[in-house]
């Protein structure tokens, strides 16, 4: 599995999850913040879930 913030543009922000995950309900926040630690802008960005053959990807707005 595998959960990742990318930019408007495609360009990844952060990897928040790689790995395996038992079944079963999780929650992962994202602080905002890029692969360094910086804080991100304000703006819109994309969730971007992958589990074996599937990927999900949803829009997020970050509002600071």
């Amino acid at each position: 599995m595998r959960l990742a913030i990318y930019d408007v543009s495609g360009r990844l922000v952060k990897n928040l999850v790689a790995g395996s995950y038992p079944a079963g309900n999780h929650r992962v926040r994202w602080d905002g913040t890029d692969s360094g630690g910086r804080a991100v802008a304000s703006g819109t960005y994309f969730a971007s879930l992958r589990v074996r053959e599937q990927r999900r990807v949803r829009p997020l707005t970050l509002v600071r």
